[in-house]
């Protein structure tokens, strides 16, 4: 196995040779001081990871740093792990989630506007490095419910958020990458001194954040005290005239209700629909199932969100805009469906 990975063989590939060889789409792996099960099966996949909720691999660690340590969704277990579903499920539920459209398309046009011009230039630029700050973009607003314009037309201009991201990324992956000195990180003062650092200059972009969204919900009066909000309906978070939520899109009247299910806008303005970003709706959640969400533990799901969600979609789009670049009739046959809608 060694061998083949020097060679350059893509990892995916070697359990594929291995699979054939032994005649099962399931097999372990001695690794030293553990087995490593490799599964190339979907159905037994599926029943390993959306069944049963085994622990976690300690191959995460290594970014712990970009996703809030072991309180994040991606590593945690047992009764921790089911009430962060519980508390941030509805956050992303379809419903709920269409309703966040003009979103999406605000942040599309941009990228669409910036693209027109390269092209009467006729410069090259690098779709997935745009695609992955129009999904940061879009990630601030659904998630934070707030704007920091990481994709943007200025030449030369870097969003703190995207440059602190990036530069904490690059340096675990250097890491990650060094078998055999990737230990140093964590264990040599002045590595791990560095990690403290980008750590902390990441953090503090969002911390903010967090707690406004915090203090928002402690203004809004609990269910069961006086003048509760009727059930089903949003109540707004004490914002007043924060010019962050003036001229919003309109939105339609299907949300999510305080217990997660489907429920009818009842009685209050786009604008206070708009203020029930995901942080908010999961706080929300929390309050209302009893459930108490301490700083670190909303920090390390903001921060997983962003790691999980920027890659995949940018990652997934790109591909995409390649397949259609290399493939002119079905290039054709998109462009007519959407200029039907």
């Amino acid at each position: 196995m060694a061998d083949a990975m020097k060679k350059g063989m893509h990892i995916d590939l070697l359990w594929k040779g291995i699979s054939e060889q032994l005649g099962s789409k399931i097999f372990f792996v001695d690794v030293i001081f553990f087995k490593l099960v490799v599964i190339l099966d979907v159905d037994m996949a599926k029943e390993v990871l959306v069944t049963k909720n085994y622990p976690k691999s300690f191959t995460y660690d290594s970014f712990y740093f970009l996703i809030g340590g072991k309180k994040s969704i991606l590593v945690s277990g047992g009764n921790l792990w089911h009430e962060q579903r519980m508390v941030f499920n509805p956050g992303f539920h379809y419903q709920y989630l269409k309703n966040l459209v003009p979103i999406f398309a605000s942040n599309t046009e941009r990228l669409v506007s910036i693209l027109d011009k390269r092209c009467v230039t006729q410069e090259v630029v690098s779709m997935h490095l745009l695609l992955t700050k129009l999904t940061m973009d879009i990630i601030c607003e659904v998630v934070l419910g707030v704007t920091f314009n990481v994709l943007t037309e200025e030449e030369g201009r870097t969003s703190e958020l995207y440059s602190s991201f990036k530069e904490l990324m690059d340096n675990i992956l250097w890491f990650f990458k060094r078998q055999g000195i990737e230990w140093t990180r964590d264990y040599l003062p002045w590595n791990a001194l560095t990690m403290y650092r980008l750590e902390t200059r990441y953090n503090n972009m969002l911390i903010p954040i967090i707690k406004q969204r915090m203090a928002e919900l402690e203004a809004e009066p609990a269910l069961g005290s006086p003048a509760p909000p009727p059930k089903g309906s949003w109540v707004g978070g004490g914002l007043g005239e924060d010019p962050m939520f003036r001229s919003l899109p309109s939105f339609g009247s299907d949300h999510l209700s305080l217990d997660g299910s489907l429920g009818t806008l009842a009685g209050n303005s786009d604008k206070d629909m708009y203020r029930k970003n995901t942080i908010s709706v999961a706080l929300r959640t929390a309050r209302e199932k009893g459930i108490k969400m301490e700083l670190d533990t909303v920090l390390a799901q903001v921060k997983t969100f962003f790691l999980v969600r920027h890659d995949t979609t940018a990652t997934t789009v790109s591909w995409a805009i390649y397949e259609l670049a290399h493939n002119k009739e079905a290039e054709e046959k998109m462009v007519a469906e959407i200029n039907q809608v």
